[in-house]
């Protein structure tokens, strides 16, 4: 299809035509033209959705899975149909099938292209924004809104996202562990299951550091000799993460969007991974009183990164967040004005390892988190138990 045939077809959407000049020739350079025979499914309920779809040519039928063998089909979309938008404005997995009733042509649309030219319009977010309200009326949304997440939870590899598999776009990602002595690390790329590089630095502060270097073809130990603090150990991470005989995949390490780093503690002041900025650098400092063998080196190694990479989005991932669910009340047999004065309770630890697992089990399982009750531990050299139980998806006691 010629560049012009699509501009043309693009105008006469009433939505895309709202768009600016440049974002419409955005949408055009960005667009991917495909064919498909009758009976091909463009989109399976369960999956990560990344694109909008429209009909250039064609019949695409939407059933919505009812018991039995047999389908009911719910309706029908023709020529300059829009699909797929109700998934790439919520950034919910796609919760119906989608499939070719004829011979069609369609046209994909990247999600982060199209919906950044929605984003600058008004009038065209206001536009979306009706259509997909008739469509959640049309479709009984509202009435079948559980059972439909529940068979798109269901049909998913990864239904909680623990794969990247809802990146709307490739990166790498650093993701690191500061410790007393030790610096551990490890660089995903978000178009790959498993991790790029893992490697851990030891004995820092000592005249003997060791460094472990694992990817899928390489293993090496070695020893460093001195490193006398953690920003010499980093300068041997960097070297290790570019060097070529360990992979090469990562030839400069501003390649990184964002950083993660573990944070032991973050008292009561967070209810999950949060964006550092200074502010919240300095609540984490406030609480490092709470974890004083380990806060301290977190915070050390988020300094880092920040001046190493300042345009990078650095975010906090703290232990005991997932077990802010446990009653306020689980504190210990000592003075309420002592406990308070002192922020003395059960915090749980080890959290973010506690929910990987629980969710890992969930996918395993293919039964939502929330139907589940469980029992999760973490054992390492330290060791914590989530008991009686992750129930409904949260922490109700922890022993560590």
């Amino acid at each position: 299809m010629a560049v012009n045939d699509l501009k043309a077809f693009f105008q006469t959407n009433p939505l895309i035509s709202l768009f600016s000049a440049e974002e419409l020739a955005e949408c055009v350079k960005a667009s991917e033209i495909i064919e498909l025979a009758a009976g091909i499914d463009v989109v399976k309920r369960g999956e990560s959705h990344n694109s909008t779809w429209i009909i250039y040519e064609g019949e695409i039928a939407v059933p919505l899975p009812a018991e039995g063998t047999n389908e009911e089909v719910l309706t029908y979309l023709e020529k300059g149909r829009i699909f797929g938008d109700l998934s790439v404005f919520t950034g919910n997995m796609v919760a119906f099938d989608y499939q070719t009733t004829k011979l069609s042509t369609l046209v994909r649309i990247p999600r982060p292209v199209f919906m950044a030219a929605v984003k600058r319009n008004p009038a065209a977010t206001l536009l979306l924004t009706k259509n997909l309200t008739e469509i959640v009326f049309k479709m009984g949304f509202y009435q079948k809104e559980q059972e439909v997440r529940k068979a798109a939870q269901l049909a998913s590899h990864d239904p909680y996202d623990l794969y990247f598999t809802s990146a709307s776009e490739p990166m790498k990602i650093s993701v690191i562990n500061c410790g007393s002595s030790s610096l551990k690390y490890t660089i995903f790329d978000t178009t790959q299951k498993d991790p790029l590089i893992e490697g851990t630095i030891e004995r820092i502060g000592s005249d003997d550091a060791q460094h472990k270097v694992v990817t899928p073809k390489f293993k090496k130990s070695v020893s460093l000799g001195a490193v006398p603090n953690m920003e010499k150990a980093f300068d041997f991470m960097i070297e290790a993460i570019s060097y070529p005989a360990v992979g090469g995949t990562v030839r400069d390490v501003r390649e990184f969007k964002a950083v993660g780093h573990r944070v032991t503690h973050g008292g009561g002041l967070f209810n999950g991974p949060v964006i550092i900025d200074d502010q919240v650098l300095e609540q984490i400092r406030s609480v490092s009183d709470l974890a004083p063998l380990h806060n301290p080196y977190n915070i050390e190694g988020i300094e880092l990164f920040r001046k190493l990479l300042p345009g990078a989005q650095q975010v906090a991932v703290f232990d005991n967040t997932f077990h802010q669910t446990i009653p306020a009340a689980a504190t210990y047999a000592l003075p309420r004005q002592l406990c308070a004065e002192e922020r003395i309770r059960r915090y749980g630890f080890h959290g973010t390892n506690h929910e990987y697992v629980a969710l890992n089990a969930a996918t395993f399982l293919k039964k939502p988190l929330s139907e589940l009750k469980m029992i999760t531990c973490h054992l390492g050299s330290g060791a914590s138990v989530c008991a009686p139980s992750i129930t409904a998806g949260a922490s109700i006691r922890a022993w560590g």
